[in-house]
């Protein structure tokens, strides 16, 4: 799957890049729980499907990080949400 698909399917689900976001150094599951108040159900249901699409990884038995995809992915997005910002202050 390219770069593109794989942030569009991301993109799709607010929730996954909300995790993403999370992964910007190594991090367990309830560390990403507590930095979004969430349960730790959803992250973790959240990091499998992340996982699944290739984006992220499983460092020794809990600690998630970003594959070199998830980084493509994530700055990606990141980027698309800048230009976003932009045009809605230029208007």
């Amino acid at each position: 799957m390219s770069t593109q698909e794989l942030v569009a399917r991301v993109k799709m689900k607010p929730k996954l890049v909300q995790v993403l976001k999370q992964l910007k150094g190594p991090s367990t599951t309830k560390e990403i729980a507590d930095r979004l108040k969430w349960d730790w159900y959803w992250v973790t249901f959240s990091l499998k499907e992340l996982s699944s699409a290739g984006l992220v990884k499983l460092i020794g038995e809990t600690l998630y990080q970003l594959t070199d995809a998830g980084q493509k992915v994530l700055e990606r997005i990141e980027a698309m949400e800048r230009v976003v910002e932009l045009k809605e202050a230029g208007s």
